[in-house]
């Protein structure tokens, strides 16, 4: 396995990820009114053209928290993929998700 030489990386970089994730993920109604709260990480792909696939979320809190994380990277810009010598490769990567926190 090829090891990256910069890994894959969200426009902006990682407080660009932070203000996305407070904008865009949304406690589930159902969440809210179980006082759900918990952390579920998403383990995924980033493909070289900078395309999000193969979601494994860790984690599992019900009450449509992991269709809420999903959705939220349904909805992601393109991430600038890592690289090895200079060339664009697919690798993985993970960030917490945090609800009612």
């Amino acid at each position: 396995m090829l090891e990256a030489e910069a890994g894959p990386t969200f426009p902006g970089g990682a407080d660009s990820l932070l203000a996305y994730l407070r904008r865009e993920v949304r406690i589930p109604d159902a969440a809210r009114a179980a006082g759900v709260k918990g952390v579920i990480i998403p383990n995924f792909e980033v493909d070289a053209s900078g395309d999000i696939g193969k979601i494994d979320l860790i984690g599992s809190l019900g009450h449509g928290c992991e269709e809420e994380v999903l959705r939220v990277l349904a909805s992601m810009p393109k991430w600038i993929p890592a690289r090895f010598d200079g060339t664009p490769i697919s690798a993985m990567t993970s960030f917490p998700v945090r609800f009612g926190e």
